[in-house]
């Protein structure tokens, strides 16, 4: 099937800018390393998928021809982006070759069958419910760094969402753990959602990639409609679809890991211990995967000290002025861990809340009360 069209570097670089990340590189399969290109009435359709995730955005061009073809989503983006601002791409495509041409510059690409490209998948109409850009956009910040990277535990590999009501309140949730940290955000939402979400109860997991990509791909500002089934996700917004496909396993009781109960606890200005931390960091290095990282925290009225865990070669030590606590403590914990718990939240003050130094540390926000987070102790 030929096609044809003109568009503006523009809308070209920026939508490829969006697709090109959705395709894997590192692909054997060489129809997975194009994007389809589908023109109607004006209107182009992209898509792009690596089997797991779909993604599809249309722009406006000229060129009322119906048509499509599969070119190479790398060739495609490369030419979009050395194009020069302002110019216009003329795109000609017949039999296996398509032709592109920008002012005097000319661009052969290679074109794959059409009927080759998957099918493009959709959730069903299952769940949907609609929620606003900077709502989730919020949401996927806050547990992000909680999300697990190990691959044994698969069904730690992302976001679980569900929804509830509580004394007459519709609650929508968001948890990520890794194990060793814990992120739990609530946010209001409607009878209607909840009642959505009971027909796909009891949740969902939404992969880390999915997640990657949707926090470089929301708008600021918005609603976002949301369609959810067993096995798959979209989220659609303006001209632009993703779907993707969800982790087929079943997330742990998060709740029996969120202290109920607890002894002590003290308010600390985020910004001031968040420094703290990160200077004593600086010596046991913030990377997560380095096995010296732990240090010891010790609390006592008036002023919160910070110093390297036992294992350090070298001390450091440093303190800010706090109010509290009641009892002297000595807490240990991963201070990249701890440092992450400090990020993302409302507020200038968290509420660390404790019992001893080796049962699960409790962080809330009086700024931001639908946020909890649990940090495991190390030992010191």
């Amino acid at each position: 099937m030929s096609l044809k069209f003109t568009i503006e570097r523009a809308a070209l670089h920026g939508a490829m800018s969006a697709l090109a990340k959705v395709v894997k590189a590192s692909t054997t399969i060489p129809i997975l390393s194009c994007v389809k290109l589908a023109s109607e009435n004006g209107r182009l359709t992209i898509s792009a998928t690596d089997m797991d995730i779909f993604m599809t955005l249309a722009v406006d061009v000229a060129g009322e021809d119906s048509g499509a073809a599969c070119v190479s989503a790398a060739d495609l983006a490369r030419i979009a982006a050395v194009s020069p601002e302002g110019s216009q791409i003329s795109f000609a495509a017949a039999e296996n070759v398509a032709n592109v041409k920008v002012g005097r510059a000319r661009h052969r690409l290679e074109t794959l069958p059409v009927e080759d490209f998957p099918a493009l998948k959709a959730a069903k109409n299952e769940c949907l419910f609609v929620i606003a850009a900077n709502d989730i956009i919020r949401a996927f910040n806050a547990c992000f760094a909680c999300i697990s990277t190990e691959e044994t535990r698969y069904y730690l590999n992302g976001i679980y969402m569900h929804a509830d009501i509580d004394k007459e309140k519709a609650r929508l949730h968001f948890v990520a753990t890794d194990g060793h940290r814990l992120t739990h955000l609530i946010q209001e939402t409607d009878a209607d959602t909840v009642d959505s979400w009971s027909k796909i109860a009891p949740g969902i997991i939404l992969p880390r990639t999915a997640v990657a990509h949707l926090q470089r791909l929301l708008p600021a500002d918005g609603a976002i409609e949301v369609t959810a089934s067993a096995s798959l996700i979209t989220f659609a917004w303006a001209d632009l679809t993703f779907t993707t496909k969800l982790i087929d396993g079943s997330f742990p009781d998060y709740r029996r890991v969120i202290p109920s109960r607890y002894e002590q606890k003290v308010d600390l200005p985020m910004a001031e211990a968040r420094g703290l931390v990160s200077r004593i960091v600086g010596f046991t290095g913030r990377d997560e995967k380095r096995k010296d990282r732990s240090i010891r925290m010790s609390l006592e009225a008036g002023s919160l000290t910070v110093s390297t865990g036992p294992s350090a070669a070298e001390i450091a030590k440093d303190e800010i002025e706090i109010q509290g606590p009641a009892q002297p403590v000595q807490l240990g914990v991963n201070g990249a861990y701890f440092i992450s718990a400090l990020e993302t939240a409302d507020g200038d003050v968290a509420t660390l809340s404790y019992s001893d130094s080796v049962s699960p540390y409790l962080m809330t926000y009086p700024a931001d009360p639908g946020l909890t987070r649990v940090v495991m102790p190390l030992r010191i």
